[in-house]
């Protein structure tokens, strides 16, 4: 039986990955479209998609539901190989990654009724595997990339998928639009902290929480390990 506070997270979290997967699912067949119509990727869209499943992934890790995270991070990893100009994505990846957004809606249905994830871990280990296998097919050294360590990364501390992309440009107007948005999520979360002080409410610490890690989350992006 849930508590009342865990019931309300609970809610928000199927909410948001649902609105999450709604944007995902077209974009991924959109990026198949542009490859076949162009021969080439759109980085662009690579970058958003991969950005989202990293905030599914982050935000399954909170509430420690493991078959979520398992393949997200997998799912992850290759959009990563992706991203770097490793490899073209083909209709056998977008079979795959759809495999992989209905699996997450259907445990989803069993998170909403019950608050976990528990019972997926046969089905969630299946799409690992064959993700991991991708992975290895499409890598140079035919190891899985989430192996590889990138010196500048790992130097500070960070994962590899909180590294920023190295085809990202970052601009003036990026880091302008970075600053501008953290300076408001800093204002939301202070405010927030400051009210937790008078009554602690649930929905109170999770804005605090969704401020402190959508700021973390750009950070990673754009390369601020400090932040």
């Amino acid at each position: 039986m849930m508590n009342e506070e865990r019931r309300e997270l609970i809610d928000c979290f199927v909410s948001e990955s649902r609105d999450l997967l709604d944007e995902i699912e077209p974009q991924i067949i959109e990026l198949e479209q542009n490859v076949t119509a162009a021969g080439r990727i759109d980085k662009r869209l690579l970058n958003h998609i991969f950005r989202l499943f990293h905030t599914l992934k982050g935000s399954a890790s909170f509430l420690d539901l493991q078959a979520i995270i398992q393949v997200t991070h997998q799912a992850e990893t290759l959009f990563d190989l992706f991203r770097s100009g490793r490899a073209m994505i083909t209709s056998m990846h977008v079979d795959l990654f759809c495999q992989v957004t209905d699996f997450i809606r259907r445990v989803l249905e069993q998170v909403e009724r019950e608050g976990h994830d528990r019972s997926f871990e046969g089905d969630a280990q299946q799409i690992e595997d064959a993700l991991v296998e991708a992975i290895r097919s499409v890598s140079s050294d035919g190891e899985p990339a989430q192996e590889e360590q990138g010196s500048s990364g790992n130097d500070l501390g960070m994962d590899k998928e909180e590294q920023a992309p190295e085809d990202i440009e970052i601009t003036a107007e990026l880091i302008k639009s970075f600053a501008d948005e953290g300076l408001e999520l800093c204002e939301n979360a202070e405010s927030t902290v400051l009210s937790l002080e008078q009554s602690a409410d649930s929905d109170s610490a999770r804005q605090a929480f969704r401020a402190f890690h959508n700021l973390k989350g750009n950070a990673a992006f754009l390369g601020l390990p400090g932040i």
